[in-house]
């Protein structure tokens, strides 16, 4: 069975994330698995919506399988984010990884895969250049795709294909195939009459929810409660010990914490060329869960299933992989990696609780079975 990997955020799933399982299929790929990130994404913020919902999202518009991007790794630099989901696709046995990319030219991406980093990629910067040549936030995240199965040395073959309509930054809604951050635009103006025209409606019917009581600025406030007296009350000896902490940027988000009057202003006292936002943002939430240094050092040890259709279903049964495949919380109990995704998700279960009045317990929620 040609199976075929993407490794996603669907923050949220859109008609330019339908249009990639579509071609794919369309091209022969039997099954799509799609590696996404959980409750806490790579731009290091809350997602619109849980994995669970975002899951089943992606199934009912024609993904086979959904798994976790590991914890932390969903909240990392391009870097691990890569190294995580390259891994992932190969232990889900799949033949080619797909990613969109502006250019659309994997040799050219392949080309500028040995070129050594003088910067973070993933940071948020619209536009990056390598050797005289400039590529887009999603080329760039092509090529750690590249790094990491070179690095892995893993038979997973890339497979890109130019993206469609508004650029991964754009804000435009008014083309064929709006971006995630234009729906999150707006999110923000709660148009959900809007939003339902910018995604397939079986990926609005999941999502409905959870975005009919999204709250951005009741969000910020709560993540700015909750973390400036983390960030101000803990010893910089031990912020340094966390993710994305070292070189001195301990001293200086503990500092901005001392001064911001709210979440925007935090992240702006903070910031500078060195210590991007994207950057302030990830080691910020790992500073809130704790997340040590050494976690995005060590290969995932787990991967947990967050949704599957009817062929997924019988694909995972007979799948070999050396990674456990885990679908319950009693099996991701025995390893000590799963603290990290319990932290996680109980801090997204936090925000949530403010939004809908609901404490949800992801650690229970069972997997989205799709019947049909």
């Amino acid at each position: 069975m040609k199976t075929a990997a993407i490794i996603s955020e669907y923050n949220p799933f859109h008609f330019g994330h339908k249009y990639q399982i579509d071609k794919l299929k369309a091209d022969g790929f039997e099954l799509v698995i799609a590696i996404m990130s959980g409750n806490i994404v790579q731009r290091g913020e809350l997602a619109c919506a849980d994995k669970y919902a975002r899951a089943r999202a992606a199934i009912c518009c024609g993904a086979d399988v959904v798994a976790e991007l590991p914890a932390p790794f969903s909240c990392a630099s391009a870097e691990y984010f890569a190294y995580a989901g390259v891994l992932a696709a190969e232990a889900f046995g799949a033949d080619v990884l797909s990613f969109g990319s502006e250019c659309g030219d994997l040799s050219a991406l392949e080309a500028h895969s040995g070129i050594q980093r003088n910067a973070e990629p993933g940071n948020g910067a619209a536009r990056t250049e390598l050797c005289g040549t400039e590529f887009m936030s999603n080329d760039i995240l092509g090529i750690e795709y590249i790094r990491a199965i070179k690095k892995q040395r893993a038979r997973i073959i890339p497979l890109t294909h130019k993206r469609e309509g508004g650029g991964y930054l754009s804000d435009d809604c008014d083309v064929r195939y709006p971006s995630a951050s234009a729906i999150r635009k707006l999110l923000s103006d709660r148009d959900l009459e809007r939003i339902s025209s910018c995604m397939p409606a079986e990926a609005f019917t999941a999502l409905a929810s959870s975005l009919s009581d999204f709250d951005v600025e009741g969000r910020k406030k709560t993540l700015f409660d909750m973390l400036m007296p983390k960030l101000i009350y803990t010893p910089s000896d031990r912020l340094s010990e966390l993710a994305f902490l070292s070189g001195g940027l301990a001293q200086r988000i503990k500092k901005a914490a001392e001064h911001a009057v709210d979440l925007d202003d935090f992240y702006r006292l903070a910031a500078t060329k060195v210590y991007t936002n994207g950057r302030i943002r990830r080691a910020s939430l790992c500073a809130l869960c704790e997340i040590e240094a050494d976690a995005i050092k060590t290969p995932p040890e787990y991967l947990s299933l967050l949704g599957v259709s009817a062929r997924g279903r019988e694909y995972i049964s007979s799948l070999k992989s050396e990674i456990e495949i885990c679908t319950t919380m009693r099996q991701k109990k025995k390893y000590a990696s799963f603290e990290y995704e319990k932290r996680f998700d109980g801090l997204y279960s936090l925000i949530r609780l403010k939004e809908s009045g609901k404490r949800e317990n992801y650690s229970l929620t069972p997997p989205y079975i799709h019947q049909s």
